[in-house]
């Protein structure tokens, strides 16, 4: 009788160290997609304590400074064999000339990836006072962060372009999406070499200057990467 007690305690020892062991298994599997799921959030974004330590202390946001930022290019290297993509900001001013110093990366990592069957173009480029995130003098209004999204080029889904929206007290702010170039009337001289039809200052004009850029016909003419 003594031994048949004996033998239920160690059975039932057996089966609360089972439970025990595969408790523990379930939290462990339960963290590790936790963190996989975090690792794999696409996060490219400019908080405004970086945008006001690169861009508005050194005057690039103030109007009139000659290292003004008018244009901003979106640049984005991409490694289709590691789906490495690293995607930076460089700073422009009124003649397109890069503003030495400018640059900011935001992200280099595999977990953004460009939309499927779409090329990278070599730029995107939008315009800074577009955001709505400067006053008069240049300074920076209350926000957040800028979100930058990879998307299909709504008037090109062949190219990739950034939805980007300015979020401020965790309220998402959609602005209009990135100008990839290729497509050549996005371009901005210098134009790439070769880029069909070439770009030209009236071009420009049509994008970056007070004609709407709505009003830029389509262009299916791109080089793919």
């Amino acid at each position: 009788m003594a031994q048949t007690n004996y033998l239920r305690k160690i059975r039932a020892l057996v089966s609360l160290l089972a439970v025990f062991t595969s408790c523990l298994f379930i939290i462990s599997s339960c963290k590790g997609k936790k963190e996989e799921k975090e690792t794999l959030a696409c996060d490219i974004s400019f908080a405004a304590a970086t945008m006001e330590k690169d861009w508005v202390t050194p005057k690039y946001t103030e109007p009139g400074n000659q290292n003004e930022i008018v244009t901003v290019d979106i640049v984005v290297l991409y490694d289709p064999d590691s789906k490495q993509m690293r995607v930076s900001l460089k700073g422009l001013r009124k003649d397109n000339t890069e503003v030495t110093g400018s640059d900011v990366k935001l992200f280099d990592g595999t977990s953004c990836t460009k939309p499927v069957y779409t090329s990278i173009p070599d730029h995107n480029y939008f315009k800074l006072a577009d955001l709505g995130i400067l006053d008069e003098q240049g300074k920076l209004k209350k926000f957040n962060y800028i979100k930058f999204e990879p998307q299909k080029y709504s008037r090109n889904e062949s190219v990739m372009n950034f939805a980007i929206s300015v979020f401020a007290d965790g309220v998402s702010n959609p602005k209009d999406g990135s100008l990839p170039c290729p497509p050549c009337l996005n371009c901005i001289p210098p134009c790439p070499e070769d880029c069909s039809p070439p770009c030209t200052k009236e071009d420009s004009a049509i994008v970056f200057g007070t004609t709407s850029s709505t009003l830029v016909p389509p262009d299916t003419s791109f080089r793919s990467k």
